[in-house]
């Protein structure tokens, strides 16, 4: 009987230290994260080595998958381990029936490397996947970047698709050098708004 409880105290104690183990290897930041934000710095990944616009990956994917480009940025932080170390991607987030998928894409070649269901992001943007909202959209994502690129200067590095009462629209951020900014564009008018830099 000493035994059992013995063996069932001690097993509770190594799920308790796995558990916290997997806590804290959650909060930590990646290790490979203050690289990819010194690539970014250094700018080794800018947007004027790549081959591939970002308006024409967007323009592909949405093509071959029928899906619609909600968010786009040029080498995301997060991708798999298979693609870290590797070649600058083009991350690009897809919606299409309420199914999220991320794609990256080459942006020397414009091939996809990887695509994989994104479940995180199913949960957080599940409101801008409803057809209400996406039907009020008379300007594309291609379009607003190419709009904010003519307007503005400088390539676009990263875009979100965003939505604030019900209004849908893209935050777009460019860079010109090493100089970026940032402006929202509204999908339903093609209005640009200027951010104002930190």
């Amino acid at each position: 009987m000493e035994g059992t409880q013995t063996l069932k105290g001690s097993r509770g104690k190594r799920m308790a230290a796995i558990v916290a183990t997997l806590a804290l290897t959650c909060m930590a930041p990646p290790a490979w994260s203050g690289d990819q934000g010194e690539r970014r710095q250094a700018g080794t990944c800018c947007p004027h080595a790549s081959r591939i616009s970002m308006l024409q990956a967007i323009a592909n994917i949405e093509s071959a998958s029928g899906a619609r480009v909600l968010n786009a940025e040029i080498d995301p932080p997060i991708k798999p381990p298979s693609l870290l170390g590797g070649p600058p991607v083009y991350g690009l987030l897809t919606v299409k029936d309420h199914d999220f998928t991320i794609y990256f894409v080459d942006v020397a070649t414009g091939k996809v490397l990887q695509k994989r269901p994104d479940w995180f992001n199913a949960l957080r943007l599940k409101s801008l996947a409803k057809p209400e909202h996406l039907i009020r959209a008379r300007i594309s994502l291609v379009q607003a970047i190419a709009l904010t690129e003519s307007r503005v200067g400088g390539k676009a590095v990263q875009v979100r698709t965003r939505s604030d009462d019900g209004a849908l629209f893209y935050q777009i951020t460019t860079l010109a050098g090493d100089r970026s900014k940032r402006v929202n564009i509204d999908a339903a008018s093609g209005r640009l708004i200027e951010i104002p830099a930190d």
